[in-house]
């Protein structure tokens, strides 16, 4: 599991650094994630400047309801708080990662949050609608990941 990895090397790191806080933000973005905005470097700015939750959908699928939990783990961020808190819940031998997350965070293991419209919704790049994210997921075959979806979660 290549996010469990990278998450344990982010903590990890802080043995050697000096300055580290619970609020530093790790951002992982899949090779599938394309941004969809003209200016993602003030899309993220706007997003890590305000990041008050331990983890951060920076792209989504199937969860453009407010409050509902999305599905797709192609760009996301999450802060060093964040994945002390997660961390313990993955499951290596479990379902997909899209379906621990969902599943940790509807336990409110740790606090979430989708990026705001406002980092996406008003500099989109031709042929992208205003939904999903920053980030789009350009693979767009069948997913072998769980996907614990219910006639709610599906729009």
């Amino acid at each position: 599991m290549a996010h469990k990895q990278i998450w344990e090397n982010f903590l990890y790191e802080e043995r050697y650094m000096k300055n580290t806080t619970d609020s530093d933000i790790l951002a992982i973005f899949e090779d599938d994630a394309v941004s969809c905005v003209t200016n993602i470097t003030w899309s993220l700015h706007n997003e890590f400047s305000d990041m008050t939750t331990d983890f951060l959908y920076l792209g989504w699928c199937h969860g453009d309801k407010p409050g509902k939990l999305p599905m797709c783990t192609h760009a996301y961020a999450l802060t060093r708080q964040g994945i002390r808190k997660m961390l313990p819940e993955l499951d290596v031998c479990g379902s997909g990662i899209d379906g621990q997350f969902i599943n940790i965070l509807r336990a409110k293991v740790a606090s979430w949050r989708k990026a705001k419209y406002e980092s996406y919704g008003y500099s989109l790049l031709p042929g992208f609608k205003p939904s999903g994210g920053i980030f789009k997921q350009v693979n767009t075959l069948a997913s072998f990941n769980y996907h614990p979806w219910n006639k709610t979660d599906r729009h």
